[in-house]
Formats: structure tokens, C-alpha cells, sequence
């Protein structure tokens, strides 16, 4: 095909055949750029190294006495201990959403329990950890059939939160359901 324009003869065909070799050109280098990349991918995939274990966040250790006792201790942790008793035997602990974290966040006292000025005493321990138990059993994850037979508890409220203690004045042990399951245990002097 010949086109005039102003006096001057065009033609299309060699111009429309240069612009297809071109293309061609164009995609067979975007191919070699994809086949080059997706062979770097697979390079890389098979000559890393192979997962190892996780790595493990500051691990602390697991505690050796995991009875609760009611009204008195979680593990080896008492209402009433001095903070440096606990600072002597465990070190300072971490500061969690203002309790005190020991044993990677299985127990977590306070010295200040509600209100008042911080105490030089535990006023406060609360575990979500399982592996602590009443001597009869319950522990984090019981049902709430199982508090109410176990430990005599009075249940109620909202949360279903079972009370195992004394009444204001002393200490007092409360289990705090989610779902018809103990989800955390709080030992603390009642106010």
C-alpha cells in the first residue's frame, strides 16, 4: 500500500513490518527478563538454608511448683511476700500492663491491688497459664461445672466469675470464665 502525502510517496508496508519486529523484539527481552528473574527465584529457593526451630523469644524457665492454694499461693508465689523476697529469688520480673511478669508471663503480681499507694508486699497474683492447679484440680481451661463441684465456688455475675475465697477484709481467690471455662485465676486481698 502506497500512500501520497503533499507530492511525497509513502509506503506502509516496510513501516507497519518495522513496528512488528520491534514488538517481537520487545517481548522476547521482557521473556529473557522474566525467565532471568523466575530462575533467580528458584536459585534462591533451592540454596537457602533449611528452617531451623523458631527462634526462641527470651525463654524463661518453666516453675517448678505449679500448685494453687487457695486464699494463700499461685506457684511460688505468695499474697503477702515481700518484693524482695521475689526480686531475690526471681530477679525484678518484667512490667506487663502494670503487673509484674515472671516466668514468660505465666504469673503476674502487683503490690498495688485497685487502689492505694505501691506496698512492699504481694497484694495481687494472676495467672492464664494451665499448668497450675488447686490440689482438687481446677486450673485454667476447668469448666465451670467443675469449679462449682471442686472447689465449692459461688458463681455468677456477667462473667460467671466464681469466687473461692473469703470476703472482704482477707484474701480471696476468684476464677474468671470465658465461654463456660476458667480463663484466669487471681489470688488478691479483697477490699
Amino acid at each position: 500500500m502506497t500512500v501520497h502525502v503533499s507530492g511525497l510517496r509513502l509506503a506502509l508496508h516496510p513501516l507497519i513490518a518495522e513496528a512488528k519486529r520491534r514488538m517481537r523484539r520487545r517481548r522476547l527481552t521482557l521473556l529473557a527478563l522474566l525467565a532471568l528473574v523466575g530462575l533467580g527465584v528458584a536459585v534462591t529457593y533451592v540454596l537457602r538454608p533449611p528452617p531451623g526451630p523458631p527462634a526462641p523469644a527470651a525463654q524463661q524457665p518453666t516453675p517448678r511448683a505449679q500448685l494453687i492454694v487457695p486464699n494463700r499461693s499461685i506457684g511460688p508465689f505468695s499474697l503477702g511476700e515481700s518484693r524482695a523476697q521475689i526480686e531475690k529469688s526471681f530477679g525484678p520480673g518484667t512490667l506487663v500492663h502494670g503487673w509484674i511478669s515472671y516466668f514468660g508471663g505465666r504469673v503476674l503480681l502487683d503490690y498495688v491491688y485497685k487502689v492505694g499507694p505501691p506496698t512492699k508486699h504481694v497484694q495481687a497474683i494472676r495467672t492464664t497459664w494451665d499448668g497450675y492447679r488447686t490440689p482438687s484440680g481446677v486450673h485454667v481451661g476447668s469448666s465451670l461445672p467443675d469449679v462449682r463441684h471442686l472447689l465449692h465456688a459461688a458463681c455468677g455475675g456477667p462473667n460467671e466469675a466464681c469466687n473461692a475465697g473469703h470476703g472482704p477484709g482477707g484474701p480471696g481467690t476468684m476464677l474468671w470464665m470465658r465461654s463456660g471455662h476458667v480463663a484466669w485465676i487471681q489470688l488478691w486481698f479483697v477490699s
